[in-house]
């Protein structure tokens, strides 16, 4: 969960990946987890919330993966979605 989560925070801020794409993987993981973390709760109720406070759930969520670690994840997505 934390690459994901590292993963899509960097797609946030590159434009590669929207808010509501953060909030469909966070209910996706609340279906799959059985005591999810509070983070992604919020994040599953962040539809309409600032894009800087959803970049700062992800980044609770992702504290130990360096960011250089998923940059070429996240920009395969993004290339992948065009």
């Amino acid at each position: 969960m934390e690459r994901e989560a590292a993963t899509l925070r960097i797609g946030l801020q590159l434009g590669l990946a929207s808010v509501q794409d953060v909030v469909r993987w966070a209910d996706e993981q609340i279906s799959a987890t059985e005591t999810p973390p509070e983070a992604l709760l919020d994040l599953a109720l962040m539809a309409h919330a600032n894009l800087l406070d959803v970049l700062a759930k992800l980044g609770e969520l992702s504290t130990r993966v360096p960011p250089l670690d998923v940059l070429p994840r996240a920009l395969g997505t993004g290339v992948n979605r065009l």
